[in-house]
């Protein structure tokens, strides 16, 4: 131990370096390498030589027993090289690599809190900031230092830095002069880093936000100085600053990110510490010398200043113009990336072609409008367009006329689709006019109105057949008056006329012609749904297992007839006698269209029609129905003959071959009994009537009871007779009498209230028109049930909507549908007047 404290100074320096080097070759000494260099640089004392001497030999027996490393020095890099930028990326080009830069403290190293430590490093190409999460990296280093640096580099709030990973010391070096810069030059990045000084004039003021800000302006710019601490410390300096003197500053130039406030963005000159701030004025001789040597300078340079310029403006236009079209080009660049969104993503079809039909572009859903599974596929079309259109000719015209207006909007076309079926939409197209003598284009949309079109038929057709019910009931009612009492009379001559007597034949060729007459007029109110109906519960295939026994004897020996009950077949409300008809005249239409014989199938079935066939099929409502198809193997029709087939006389058969209200009629006894029809067909290929009704619950009818029956069609009870045609007044009221009725007369409601208010005996019946001026007969039972509580009713009329009381007035009553027959009238009258009294007319 004696021996160890006489060690003289020089052994122990010659070691300790050397362990030193040691310690920093194997990366471990960057915690205590300070300690060590501190060691060296520290005069050894006799009081501590043996501590130290101990220390040293320590550490030296620890590495001597650790495998000694040798790793390549890495390569150093400029600093300005180590930080440049990548292209016109906002970020390092090495951003996250590990570099190496040698270069001497200017700045630092300065705490950021217990552990983080930052310094700032600059070399003869730039300068960067040094960032260690370990303050024990950093420590013991002082301004002025030279260092070799390896770390990592990263971006804090804009700024360059590197995060340090391992440091040698190089020893003490020289700090490089400030660089003499103006304002201007320091708002870029040409200096960022670095150690600069600028002159100019100090302004302290309340800036954004009510926060102080510390500015220095010279004539070409301002900048703000970040002082932070320094005012505490210093008051001399916060006095000059407050004043707003003339100085000279040192700092690092330095750039926040923008984001933590305006008053922290951008680039800043941050002054080390009081030191760098002179604001001590300048003599007046110095002003004059400089401003004098500004001067000249200026006269001096002009020139080249003048040229220098121009290459600036010159060059700074070229980066400008660079820099726009690079910005252009990325707005471009969405742009048509916003536009083929939009383009594929369109719901309507959008498509881009030549005049002469070569498609160049399309979306997704004009492909799916014309059938194809893809845009691909309409693009590999060999024809093009014109694979759509039906002929050559159509899209010539469209052509032409688009050539002519430039601007063609909401056509109405017609397309064939890819399996051959037709297809509407609705077709904009506007023609736009080639560049540099290349060939116009066609840009257009297309939209699927198929749907919309069906709608708008089934709307015109129904609208139709329902002007021309109208029209017919209206005639229909007035035929019905006239054969009412041409039959009725031809009835009374043939029973006063003696039967071998000529004019026996006469009236009854007269009472034939008023009943073929009378069926022409009942199909007529079939069609218009103005027929009296005896609806009930039937069971359609108990109806057509008896209704075709009867079809042979209407149809040819050579079409064969099959029936195809449906199981568990649903019930229908319904008149039987109608739907009797409904199959005769489909039966008859059938054996018209197969002369050369065939095969008739009649199927019945329930079905259930949802909201999406409702849609499909308007106005159909969705519900239960049971449905009745009637096919045949004939001609067919065409489209132009499906479109008429339900007019009342159209027909196309012979003259004399058919009266054209077969179908006419089946319409209205289907839609007067609540159910929808529809026809199929095709040329070659037969056709089939399809007809729902709807499915009900109740039980079926099982026929009328005798009760209600007149045992005899005579009497002796008081009919008040209310009729406005005078002839069936006076056709009926002796025939009443004859069957020993007493008639009380009135051509209209209010004379029948005013003969029932009058006449002092008892009214048993009401025997009235419903349609009539002044007063219907409605509203005369509504009155009569008032003034004569418990009389019948018996309301007769050619409509059946008013041959059917309304529910307010009437329940369940009587009624007589012209024309009629007079014993049908005597038999409607004996059957009202036995009926019970709730059977009749109920009270409001």
């Amino acid at each position: 131990m004696e021996r160890a404290e006489e060690l003289p100074d020089e052994a122990f320096r010659i070691v300790l370096p050397l362990l030193v080097k040691k310690l920093v070759k194997e990366d471990k000494g960057l915690v205590l390498a300070p300690y060590l260099r501190f060691s060296c640089r520290t005069q050894l004392v006799p009081g501590t030589r043996r501590t130290s001497v101990l220390v040293v030999f320590l550490f030296t027996g620890i590495l001597i027993g650790q495998p000694v490393a040798n790793p390549q020095t890495p390569k150093t890099l400029p600093v300005r090289e180590a930080t440049a930028y990548q292209g016109d990326q906002p970020m390092p080009g090495r951003l996250g690599q590990t570099v190496t830069v040698q270069g001497i403290i200017i700045a630092g190293p300065t705490p950021l809190s217990s552990s983080a430590m930052l310094a700032d490093l600059q070399d003869s190409t730039g300068g960067i900031s040094l960032y260690s999460a370990n303050s024990a990296l950093l420590k013991g280093f002082h301004r002025g230092d030279d260092l070799r640096v390896t770390g990592i580099i990263q971006l804090n709030k804009g700024q360059t830095q590197i995060l340090i990973r391992h440091i040698d010391p190089l020893g003490p070096g020289k700090l490089p002069p400030p660089r003499d810069v103006l304002v201007s030059n320091l708002l870029g990045a040409r200096y960022l880093g670095q150690l600069v000084r600028v002159e100019g004039i100090v302004h302290f003021r309340k800036g954004f936000g009510g926060r102080t800000e510390i500015t220095l302006t010279d004539r070409s710019g301002e900048i703000p100085i970040h002082v932070g601490s320094l005012l505490l410390h210093d008051p001399q300096l916060s006095r000059e600053l407050v004043e707003g003197r003339f100085a000279s500053m040192i700092g690092v130039l330095n750039y926040a990110q923008p984001g933590s406030g305006p008053w922290q963005s951008g680039y800043r000159l941050i002054p080390r510490d009081s030191a760098d701030f002179d604001s001590r004025p300048l003599p007046p001789y110095k002003l004059i010398a400089t401003t004098l040597a500004l001067v000249l300078l200026i006269l001096m340079g002009i020139y080249f200043a003048f040229r220098r310029r121009v290459a600036e403006q010159q060059a700074r236009e070229m980066a400008a113009l660079a820099a726009d079209l690079k910005h252009s080009e990325k707005a471009l660049r969405q742009s048509e990336q916003r536009y083929r969104l939009l383009f594929d993503r369109n719901l309507a079809g959008l498509y881009h072609s030549t005049l002469d039909g070569r498609i160049l572009d399309c979306n997704e859903s004009f492909a799916r409008t014309f059938g194809y599974g893809s845009r691909e596929e309409v693009l590999a079309l060999p024809g093009g367009a014109h694979e759509f259109y039906s002929g050559p000719s159509e899209r010539e015209s469209f052509t032409s006329e688009l050539q002519k207006k430039k601007i063609l909007t909401n056509l109405e076309m017609r397309f064939r689709r890819k399996d051959g079926a037709l297809v509407w939409v609705l077709e904009n197209a506007t023609l736009l006019d080639g560049d540099d003598n290349s060939p116009p284009l066609i840009e257009g949309t297309v939209v699927d109105i198929t749907e919309r079109k069906h709608l708008e038929e089934q709307s015109r057709q129904a609208q139709k057949m329902e002007a021309i019910g109208r029209l017919a009931g209206g005639v229909a009612h007035d035929f019905n008056n006239l054969l009412t009492i041409i039959s009725g009379n031809s009835e009374l001559l043939l029973d006063r006329i003696d039967p071998a007597k000529p004019a026996h034949r006469n009236a009854s060729q007269i009472k034939k012609a008023a009943d073929q007459a009378s069926d022409l007029v009942r199909q007529l109110l079939a069609f218009s749904r103005m027929q009296v109906l005896q609806p009930t519960v039937l069971d359609l295939n108990r109806i057509l297992s008896d209704t075709v026994k009867m079809l042979p004897r209407l149809l040819c020996e050579d079409i064969e007839v099959v029936l195809v009950p449906g199981a568990s077949l649903g019930l229908v409300k319904a008149d039987k006698n109608q739907i009797d008809q409904i199959i005769l005249n489909l039966a008859v239409n059938a054996r018209d269209a197969m002369p050369q014989g065939g095969k008739l199938t009649i199927q019945t079935a329930n079905a259930d029609l949802d909201e999406s066939y409702a849609r499909l099929h308007s106005p159909v409502k969705p519900g239960k129905y049971v449905t009745l198809a009637v096919t045949d193997t004939g001609m067919g029709m065409d489209a132009e003959t499906q479109a008429h087939i339900f007019e009342p006389f159209f027909t196309t058969k012979e003259p004399g071959k058919g009266t054209g209200l077969g179908l006419a009629t089946v319409y209205g006894i289907v839609k007067q009994s609540g159910g929808w029809i529809w026809v199929f067909s095709e040329l070659g290929r037969g056709t089939t009537v399809k007809i729902c009704l709807p499915r009900i619950q109740e039980p079926v009818a099982e026929g009328i009871s005798s009760t209600h029956r007149a045992s005899c069609p005579c009497g002796t009870e008081t009919i008040l007779f209310v009729e406005d045609q005078e002839g069936i007044r006076d056709l009926a009221r002796p025939f009443l009498e004859d069957m020993g009725y007493k008639v009380l007369e009135a051509g209209d409601g209010e004379a029948a209230l005013g003969i029932a208010k009058q006449y002092k005996g008892e009214i048993h019946l009401l025997l009235t028109d419903v349609v009539m001026p002044k007063m219907g007969g409605h509203a005369l039972a509504k009155r009569m049930v008032v003034l004569r509580p418990g009389v019948r009713v018996l309301y007769i009329s050619g409509y059946a909507e008013y041959a059917a009381p309304d529910q307010d007035s009437y329940d369940g009553g009587f009624r007589l549908q012209k024309p009629f027959a007079m014993d049908t009238l005597a038999r409607k009258v004996r059957e009202a007047l036995n009926a019970k009294q709730s059977a009749a007319v109920r009270s409001q």
